[in-house]
C-alpha cells in the first residue's frame, strides 16, 4: 500500500539520520506550538471583533472576513467551523437581546437579515475550508510521491551500480578467458606449423612436389587459424570496454 511505504520510507530515514530525526522532532514541536498560539489569537480576534460588532453595534462587520479567512487557510474546516460557530452564538445571542448591526423592526425581520448574513459567512468560508483542505491533500500526496520517486531512483540505481560492477567483473574474466584460450590454442598450433616447416626442410630434396603442396596446405591452414585466433581475442577486447 502507499501509505505504509511511505512509513517504510519514513522509518527508514529516520534510523539512517537519528540527529536529522531529533533536530526535525523538535523543529515539529516548536512549529505545533506556534500553531496552537496562532489559532488561540485567531479565536480571540473572532471573539474580540465579533463582541464589538454585535453588541458594542462598531460598523466593524466586515473586519470578521479576513478572520474567517486566516481560519480557513491556515487551520482548514476545523477552524472554520470554530470561528463560524462562534460568529452563529454572538450574533444570534445580541439579536436576540436586542443589539447589534441585524436589529429590525419586528423579530422576523432581524432573524431574516441575520440568517442572511450567517448563511452568505459561513457556506462561503467552509467552501473555502474544503478548497484549501483538498489544496493541502493534493501538497501532500504529491510530497508522498515525490518521496517514493526519490526512493525508488535510489534504489534503481544501486541496482544499477551493482550491475555495472557485475558486468565490469564478468568482462574481466572474459577478457582474461580469452587470453588463456588464445595462448592455449595458439601454441599447438604453432607446434605443428614448426614441425611441419622442418620437415620441409630437411627432406626439401627427397619428396616429390605433392608433399610438398601437403606442407603448404597444413601451413597455411595453420597461420589461418592462428589469425581468426587472434581476430576473436580482439574482439573479446572490444566486447570487453
Amino acid at each position: 500500500m502507499p501509505e505504509d511505504r511511505s512509513a517504510s520510507l519514513e522509518m527508514r530515514s529516520r534510523w539512517k539520520n537519528p540527529l536529522g530525526s531529533w533536530l526535525a522532532l523538535r523543529s515539529g514541536a516548536s512549529v505545533r506550538l506556534a500553531h496552537c498560539i496562532e489559532a488561540a489569537v485567531l479565536e480571540a480576534a473572532v471573539l474580540v471583533i465579533g463582541v464589538l460588532v454585535f453588541f458594542c453595534e462598531m460598523p466593524l462587520e466586515y473586519g470578521l472576513l479576513p478572520l474567517l479567512l486566516w481560519a480557513a487557510l491556515r487551520f482548514g474546516l476545523p477552524g472554520a467551523v470554530l470561528c463560524g460557530l462562534t460568529i452563529v452564538i454572538l450574533s444570534t445571542l445580541s439579536t436576540a437581546l436586542g443589539f447589534g448591526p441585524f436589529v429590525r423592526s419586528t423579530s422576523q425581520d432581524s432573524l431574516i437579515s441575520l440568517y442572511t448574513f450567517l448563511a452568505v459567512t459561513i457556506i462561503c468560508t467552509l467552501y473555502l475550508a474544503g478548497i484549501f483542505a483538498e489544496r493541502k491533500k493534493a501538497e501532500h500526496e504529491v510530497w508522498r510521491l515525490n518521496a517514493e520517486l526519490e526512493q525508488l531512483v535510489r534504489e534503481r540505481t544501486a541496482q544499477l551500480e551493482a550491475t555495472n560492477r557485475e558486468l565490469s567483473r564478468s568482462n574481466a574474466e572474459l577478457q582474461e578467458f580469452a587470453h588463456v584460450a588464445s595462448h592455449d590454442l595458439q601454441e599447438p598450433l604453432r607446434t605443428v606449423s614448426s614441425c611441419v616447416q622442418i620437415l620441409r626442410k630437411r627432406y626439401s630434396g627427397v619428396v616429390d612436389e605433392r608433399i610438398n603442396e601437403i606442407i603448404d596446405h597444413v601451413v597455411g591452414g595453420c597461420q589461418r587459424m592462428l589469425d581468426q585466433i587472434n581476430a576473436v581475442l580482439a574482439m573479446a577486447q572490444v566486447l570487453s570496454l
